[in-house]
């Protein structure tokens, strides 16, 4: 296995053409999978009390730039505050894609050592509780088709906490895709010939439906190829 760990990329305070372009270049990593990739985020609390400090009152403005570096250096520290690392894992045969993939996106990366460790602990029903702390995974099967905002995934990690959250994608076998498509192709159909019937239009149903189209026309064209496929992903989660 091959783990790449991601450099910061600041994407709320980014462009919306970065935005976009780091939106659009993970869903086509996502859409050409050919092997499993597991996306590590590892969220490590600051380290320091949660006191009330009081802000050392700069005497002149020339001593305004140490009061500002102070607060910096303190709420670096505060419980509050938290530092976080992506990586991407996956097998040592597909890290060349994965490495022209974060390429062509701008995403700067560097080479880590997985670690490797046994995990001795007691098991709950429900939980693994081990000397770390504790081990819980879910498993979504079929996510709904929806949008998901960017960064979604980070809202479900408790603050003030030394956590690491782990999502899995594999590829599904291609028959399988292009007869779901087929029958989502005809769920959307119908629904076009209704909306269409009333007089009235939905944009995104309209605009969904050829992109689906030639989606399902390139997939069953190439069903006797082992390649892209879309994903079906689980979360796991440990604190």
């Amino acid at each position: 296995m091959v783990q790449m760990a991601t450099h910061p990329l600041g994407f709320d305070g980014a462009s919306d053409t970065d935005q976009m372009r780091w939106l659009h270049g993970f869903r086509r990593l996502l859409d050409g999978l050919d092997a499993p990739l597991q996306v590590l985020i590892e969220t490590e609390p600051g380290s320091g009390a949660d006191d009330t400090v009081v802000l050392p009152r700069p005497r002149d403005f020339d001593d305004m730039r140490g009061a500002d570096l102070w607060f910096v250096e303190q709420m670096s520290h505060s419980p509050s505050a938290h530092r976080r690392l992506t990586s991407l894992i996956t097998p040592t045969s597909a890290a060349q894609r994965l490495d022209g993939a974060l390429r062509e996106m701008g995403i700067g990366f560097s080479i880590a050592t997985p670690a490797h460790g046994l995990a001795f602990g007691l098991e709950r029903p429900h939980e693994f509780s081990f000397h770390e702390g504790w081990s819980r995974s879910w498993y979504l099967e079929r996510m709904p088709g929806t949008e998901l905002e960017a960064g979604w995934l980070h809202r479900l990690i408790p603050p003030g906490l030394k956590t690491r959250l782990a999502w899995h994608a594999d590829p599904l076998p291609l028959a399988w895709i292009v007869d779901y498509l087929q029958r989502q192709l005809t769920n959307m159909r119908v629904s076009r010939m209704q909306e269409l019937s009333a007089g009235t239009n939905d944009p995104m149903l309209a605009g969904a439906l050829p992109n689906t189209e030639d989606l399902q026309r390139r997939l069953a064209s190439s069903q006797e190829k082992n390649g892209a496929s879309p994903r079906r992903p689980y979360l796991a989660t440990s604190a």
